[in-house]
């Protein structure tokens, strides 16, 4: 898929942050959310991915399982929860 494409782009950074904050694992998590179909077979392929780190802070300190907790996304959380990091 495209996304595998743009993962093997070395110049890809998994844990930049928007102006708002988000990355784009989150970014996909709310696609995925609001129903698009992709978003769920992207999800996993970012969370699988080398430089995706479960323990990475951002920059207010909070990592993506502290930011799905916080947000009541149990969705997320379990999502995270159940890839093999």
């Amino acid at each position: 898929t495209c996304v595998e494409l743009l993962l093997q782009n070395s110049k890809i950074n998994l844990l930049e942050e928007t102006s708002y904050g988000q990355t784009i694992v989150y970014a996909s998590y709310l696609s995925f959310k609001s129903g698009n179909k992709e978003s769920a077979e992207i999800l996993p392929l970012i969370l699988s991915h080398n430089d995706f780190k479960i323990n990475h802070q951002y920059r207010h300190g909070d990592t993506a399982l502290h930011h799905a907790c916080k947000n009541g996304d149990l969705d997320l959380v379990q999502i995270l929860c159940d890839e093999p990091y």
